[in-house]
């Protein structure tokens, strides 16, 4: 049975809300008034409401054991169907746009800007401080972030391969000579960058051209990560290119093979 005007009692309130642990909801049903109602009152008259670490004690006796509404009951096999099925179509969802990712990061279809949304974002932040604008980071904080991120705590070690000396026959003229092979980017395709020569096998002592790719400085750099994907990507640009006429000049061939 509902008592209009209890609402707004302050006392009866505090001793609903506080003392019986009574919710919004369930004093808006004694009272005949919607929650929100409740809310505002207490709000009003100055009574604080329960934090949510308050709430869930208050709440867990009331929705355990026999007082759960679906205490004794199962779920039906269809029930459970339906209900893992949104969980798989998310799944499936996240593994589709990890997937996307990978195609636009990893096959280097890149997403590029257009040249009208470039010049709207160098319009909007023209003349705007940048977050780092007048701050450096100090030298201390330099060396700690140096300390956790280098050697075997890198992501990208590699047993100390970096440190290991390039052979006699890994020249200047040689890299000079594939850049002018591939004369770009192999993976990106871009000639703006400076190009360096990296080993598709990831072996500094094979020099053989076969198993060097001119690349330009971003690219090289993503090839320092996951670099089983990269080793088969790298070997299949090579399969496709070499029927085109840079791969079979002969001059050039002869040239590349003199400096080994």
């Amino acid at each position: 049975m509902t008592k209009p005007g209890l609402h707004r009692d302050p006392e009866w309130l505090r001793r609903k809300y506080w003392d019986e642990g009574l919710s919004a909801l369930e004093m808006g049903v004694l009272c005949g008034v919607h929650p929100d109602t409740v809310r505002w009152n207490m709000r009003y008259c100055g009574i604080p409401s329960r934090t949510l670490a308050e709430a869930a004690i208050v709440a867990i006796p009331k929705h355990t054991g026999k007082n759960n509404h679906f205490y004794g009951k199962k779920h039906t096999e269809h029930t459970k169907s339906l209900m893992s099925r949104p969980r798989k179509v998310k799944r499936k969802n996240l593994m589709i746009e990890d997937r996307i990712f990978r195609s636009i990061i990893f096959k280097s279809k890149r997403w590029h800007m257009t040249d009208e949304t470039k010049r709207k974002l160098i319009d909007a932040n023209t003349g705007r401080p940048g977050y780092w604008t007048g701050k450096t980071i100090p030298q201390k904080t330099r060396d700690k972030i140096a300390a956790k991120m280098s050697g075997r705590k890198s992501s990208t070690w590699n047993g100390g391969s970096s440190y290991l000396p390039y052979p006699p026959s890994w020249t200047s003229e040689l890299k000079r000579l594939i850049r002018k092979r591939d004369g770009r980017c192999m993976i990106c395709g871009t000639t703006e960058r400076r190009l360096g020569v990296h080993h598709i096998d990831y072996d500094k002592n094979n020099t053989n051209p076969q198993n060097l790719l001119a690349l330009c400085s971003v690219c090289h750099g993503w090839t320092n990560h996951n670099r089983n994907y990269w080793r088969c990507f790298c070997e299949k640009v090579v399969r496709q290119t070499k029927s085109t006429p840079a791969f079979q000049d002969d001059r050039l061939l002869r040239e590349i093979g003199g400096t080994e």
